[in-house]
């Protein structure tokens, strides 16, 4: 399995089995950072505008955001989850 955890792959060969401490730390680690940069990314949105234009565009941001979150959700918080039996 691979995982994509802050722009980085890790292959995750041991999936079903009892990771090591400080493999589970580096997944648990690379899952917070990105977590952080996710939630950096949301705070800088701007609000709404009643520009058509506008909206346009930030909609289409919207959609980039959302799809890169739910392309990191699958990947990053599976492996944790797969791996908290440590």
């Amino acid at each position: 399995m691979i995982a994509i955890v802050a722009r980085q792959i890790y292959s995750i060969p041991f999936v079903g089995k009892l990771l090591d401490y400080d493999t589970f730390c580096q997944l648990h680690e690379d899952v917070l950072e990105w977590l952080l940069e996710a939630e950096d990314k949301l705070s800088t949105m701007q609000s709404l505008s009643d520009e058509l234009d506008v909206v346009k565009a930030q909609f289409s941001k919207n959609e980039d955001y959302m799809s890169e979150l739910d392309a990191h959700q699958h990947c990053a918080v599976g492996e944790v989850r797969l791996s908290k039996n440590i």
